[in-house]
């Protein structure tokens, strides 16, 4: 069955057979373990799958070799889930819209190396995930996907092709983003974000504790949500022919 909510459960083992779970098959649940080890076939994880279990701490997800996607809100608002290692997952390339929305617990996520895409708001408010590090296959993220993590660096990565509204806003304790060297759609200077040829600034970090700053004279527009909950006292634009949008 696609749909099946299962209560008073303490854990899950599934079997190598297992290809799929559904669309929220154990939301709302009981669990406290889910332990898809050596669950080789496995190649989705359905939207809502695990959602709202307030009693999940652990999800083991080794030698899930097939899996290909983790869809949008699968474990959101996990509150209790504390680490999420995804480093033998080799055929994921995306994780969904609010995947990990409000896990508020969550202290660690290693991603694979195989992984494309970021969804919308999908560690939105994870407020005590402080690193990760982002693989050098990903080329999108997407809007708001970090808001409010309690994220202190970021490096993006030279495949990184595009980028919804600053993915890092509300992020208190960022104080500087990298870019790999080769990427030709990003920049950074000082830990501020850009884009390539800096005429757009996409992310001022929310834990810079400069009272002031120059923005540099190439730029002729400021992102949404570019510069939300900052520090900041004074943003000074320089004398330029057109104002900034």
């Amino acid at each position: 069955r696609d749909r099946l909510r299962s209560r008073g459960l303490g854990d899950v083992y599934k079997r190598q057979a297992l290809t799929s779970i559904g669309r929220d098959a154990f939301s709302y649940s009981a669990l406290t373990t889910v332990d898809l080890t050596g669950c080789t076939a496995l190649t989705s994880i359905g939207r809502d799958a695990f959602s709202d279990c307030g009693a999940l701490t652990t999800v083991n997800l080794t030698s899930c070799i097939a899996l290909a996607t983790i869809k949008e809100d699968t474990f959101c608002r996990c509150e209790k889930l504390t680490t999420v290692d995804l480093t033998d997952c080799i055929s994921l390339t995306a994780i969904g819209e609010d995947a990990f929305f409000c896990c508020s617990s969550l202290v660690s996520v290693e991603l694979p190396e195989s992984l494309t895409t970021i969804g919308e708001t999908a560690f939105y408010e994870c407020g005590v995930l402080t690193s990760i590090t982002l693989p050098g296959t990903l080329t999108s993220i997407g809007r708001s996907a970090f808001f409010g993590t309690g994220l202190t660096t970021v490096a993006l990565p030279a495949s990184l092709e595009t980028m919804g509204s600053n993915p890092f806003a509300a992020c208190t304790s960022l104080t500087a983003i990298t870019v790999e060297a080769g990427n030709d759609k990003f920049s950074a200077e000082d830990g501020v974000l850009f884009n390539a040829d800096k005429t757009q600034l996409i992310c001022y970090p929310g834990g810079k504790t400069d009272e002031t700053y120059v923005v540099p004279d190439t730029v002729t527009a400021i992102g949404d949500s570019a510069c939300r909950y900052l520090s900041l006292i004074h943003i000074s634009e320089p004398t330029r022919p057109e104002p900034i949008s």
